[in-house]
């Protein structure tokens, strides 16, 4: 494990390198977020001003495990502002649905500019998420956190697919039998998540898995 932290410009700088290398060498899936992003300078800049703000909190933490931990709960903070028009997307929601669904999420907004919005922050996380994977992984060395990670993704939008389910049957009225359900699967996905954020560093089996927080 590298034993010194890094400097929030040392975490940025690599992040838009690896913008850069996605544009010309990452696979079809990553290329799509990427390209989207790049094509305008003002979404760019956004993401820019965005994700700088999150590894400023990560390299706030004044040692390289506190910095590990760091950028895992910011993974996990990714994951869930991406879920919204990501479920708009995979479950091909349209119509009075999707109407609900965006005033449900942004009831003080108007439909274009809340689903324009959800865009624009749906690239920003994938964005981040496909840097932070890579700070994680190559840089401080955390691989074991990723698969795990995969795992929790998968998890958290079968959640958030229920709860959007609700939400729709609520405003329409109707009964929702499958609301217990909610709770349990919040419950899972925080211990799960509690538990990947002090998981043991890889190469440290003896490690005690404290939270830098405690």
């Amino acid at each position: 494990m590298r034993t010194r932290p890094l400097c929030s410009n040392v975490f940025m700088n690599l992040s838009e390198s690896r913008i850069e290398s996605i544009r010309w060498s990452g696979s079809e899936d990553e290329r799509w977020y990427v390209d989207r992003l790049l094509d305008k300078p003002l979404a760019y800049r956004r993401w820019e001003s965005s994700h700088f703000s999150l590894v400023k909190k990560v390299a706030a933490n004044r040692t390289s495990r506190g910095q590990i931990y760091g950028l895992r709960k910011a993974r996990f903070s990714l994951v869930q502002r991406q879920a919204l028009f990501q479920h708009l997307r995979d479950a091909q929601v349209r119509g009075r649905r999707r109407e609900l669904l965006i005033s449900a999420f942004h009831p003080a907004a108007e439909f274009r500019k809340a689903v324009t919005s959800e865009h624009e922050q749906f690239l920003r996380s994938n964005s981040s998420l496909l840097c932070s994977d890579y700070l994680g992984s190559k840089l401080l060395n955390d691989d074991r956190f990723e698969a795990e990670l995969d795992a929790y993704r998968s998890g958290y939008m079968e959640f958030f697919s229920l709860y959007c389910d609700w939400v729709v049957a609520e405003s329409q009225g109707g009964d929702f039998p499958l609301r217990p359900m909610l709770s349990e699967m919040k419950q899972t996905l925080s211990r799960m998540q509690a538990r990947m954020i002090v998981m043991p560093l890889a190469g440290n089996r003896r490690e005690v898995a404290r939270s830098p927080w405690d």
